[in-house]
């Protein structure tokens, strides 16, 4: 059985059509990256958060908590920013941090 020759699908006419359409196309992801960020942000403030904050509080739904370095790593927060986020989520009393009894220099953060 022989393999197909897709190389000339990449004829220079075709490379030249592909980075015509690749920069339109980049340019209209952008805006409906940028049309949901808005809608989605105004809903999320709404609530009284900021995105990071519901990023934050999403990522904790469902779970029986998390650590700051879980966290960290699922929300792309760098753990710096983090634990202001925290901070202030706990201060709205949404997320509470909790240290196991079984390894002290832990922190667990729990939803609610």
């Amino acid at each position: 059985m022989s393999v197909p020759n897709f190389s000339a699908l990449d004829s220079a006419p075709v490379a030249q059509a592909k980075r015509e359409l690749f920069m339109p196309t980049m340019r209209e992801l952008v805006r409906a990256y940028q049309a949901f960020a808005a809608h989605s942000d105004s809903h999320v403030r709404q609530l009284n958060l900021t995105p990071s904050q519901f990023d934050v509080i999403a990522t904790l739904g469902g779970t029986q908590g998390l650590s700051m370095g879980e966290v960290a790593e699922k929300t792309l927060v760098t753990k710096g920013t983090l634990t202001g986020i925290i901070d202030r989520l706990e201060k709205k009393k949404l997320v509470r941090q909790e240290v196991p009894a079984d390894n002290r220099r832990s922190l667990t953060m729990l939803t609610g």
